[in-house]
C-alpha cells in the first residue's frame, strides 16, 4: 500500500512539473481565472464565493493575491450605504493576464481534445483488427 502511495505521489510530482514546463495553469490557476472573470461584476465575496464554488475565506485570499499581484484593485462604492463594501476593478495586467491564462487553457483543452481523439482512433483501430 505504501509503495502504491509514493507511486501516486512521484507521478503527480512528474505530471505537476511537466504542467508547469508547458505552461499550463494549475487547479488554482483556474481557480484564480474565474475570479479574473467573475470579480468585476459580483457585488460581494459572498456572491463571488458562489460562482466559484468556494468559501468566502477562500475567495477573500484568492483576491487579496491577485490585488498583491497588480490584476485587480479594490475600491469603495462611493454611493452605497455599507461603507465597508468594494467593488472590484480589473487593472490593465489583470486584463493581460486574463487573456493569457485563457489562452493557455484553451491551448491545454486542445491538446486533451487531440489526445482524446487519438485514443478513440486507437480503440477503433483495434476493434476492426479482432
Amino acid at each position: 500500500m505504501l509503495c502504491r502511495l509514493k507511486k501516486t505521489a512521484r507521478s503527480r510530482a512528474v505530471a505537476w512539473e511537466i504542467a508547469l514546463h508547458r505552461n499550463i495553469p494549475s487547479p488554482m490557476n483556474e481557480t484564480e481565472l474565474n475570479a479574473l472573470k467573475h470579480a468585476p461584476v459580483k457585488t460581494s465575496q459572498r456572491r463571488l464565493a458562489e460562482a466559484l464554488g468556494v468559501s468566502i475565506g477562500k475567495t477573500n485570499h484568492i483576491l487579496q493575491g491577485l490585488i498583491e499581484k497588480g490584476y485587480i484593485k479594490a475600491e469603495r462604492f462611493i454611493n452605497s450605504n455599507n461603507k465597508a463594501a468594494y467593488r472590484y476593478v480589473l487593472t490593465p495586467s489583470g486584463i493581460a493576464e486574463r487573456i493569457r491564462m485563457t489562452e493557455v487553457f484553451v491551448r491545454r483543452k486542445k491538446l486533451e481534445y487531440e489526445e482524446m481523439v487519438r485514443d478513440l482512433e486507437a480503440l477503433r483501430g483495434g476493434g476492426e483488427r479482432e
